[in-house]
């Protein structure tokens, strides 16, 4: 038997790096994305360089880097989503030739592309009114963006178009159902190519941005919410 999942049972994280870890333990039930791995006789997972991982949760699984590992922690940042798409696309070489008619003929080139849209609504803090921090990296990504404290103190922080990193949990009550339960994942670094702002006056703020995938690789994520110690 098979069961369905509605869009409001999942939620959407951007994750952003921390300072370059590589040596010691790692902290438990934390997502790290690798940098390097030993030549030989590496403790990270058998993943690729660019790949995100969560740790295990019980401090007796703890992975200790081995000398030429090295990780970077990631802190996950909840964005308050309407939609979220993801859409791929699979390359392909035209190997047609007088043979395969009246066919068409194809082969994979080895390359696939991921892009898609995110529909969000511009939150605001509730004390001060100004845009919450992960609103105001998203608009970074095609605006300058310049704090002024009134009392003659300016903080400018230039438009960065570096990627994002979007992880998706599919099923959010996987891990408070208990053990044994899976949480599905769609991970993959984007980059924010289009951003529409309607302000409309019968209407809230709205974001909707556009994106691309950047660079390292995407993958579904399938994580055990293991058994009680």
């Amino acid at each position: 038997m098979s069961i369905k999942h509605k869009g409001s049972e999942s939620i959407l994280y951007n994750a952003a790096k921390g300072t370059l870890v590589s040596s010691g333990a790692l902290a438990v039930n934390t997502w790290y994305k690798i940098a390097s791995f030993k030549s030989t006789g590496s403790a990270l997972p058998a993943l690729k360089v660019g790949s995100i991982f969560k740790s295990p949760e019980d401090i007796i699984d703890v992975i200790t880097l081995a000398a030429g590992d090295s990780v970077w922690p990631l802190t996950l940042t909840e964005v308050c989503k309407v939609d979220v798409e993801i859409s791929g696309e699979m390359g392909v070489i035209d190997t047609t030739d007088s043979c395969d008619a009246p066919y068409m003929a194809n082969l994979p080139d080895g390359f696939t592309n991921l892009s898609g849209s995110i529909n969000t609504m511009l939150r605001f803090d509730e004390d001060t009114d100004e845009l919450i921090p992960v609103t105001k990296e998203f608009l970074n990504k095609f605006y300058d963006i310049v704090d002024d404290d009134g009392e003659g103190t300016y903080v400018f922080t230039p438009q960065n178009d570096n990627d994002l990193l979007l992880m998706i949990l599919l099923n959010k009550e996987a891990s408070a159902t208990g053990s044994g339960m899976v949480e599905n994942w769609m991970i993959t670094p984007a980059i924010l190519n289009s951003v529409s702002t309607n302000i409309a006056l019968k209407d809230v703020f709205k974001g909707d941005y556009g994106w691309t995938k950047g660079q390292g690789p995407a993958s579904i994520y399938l994580r055990t919410v293991p058994l009680a110690s």
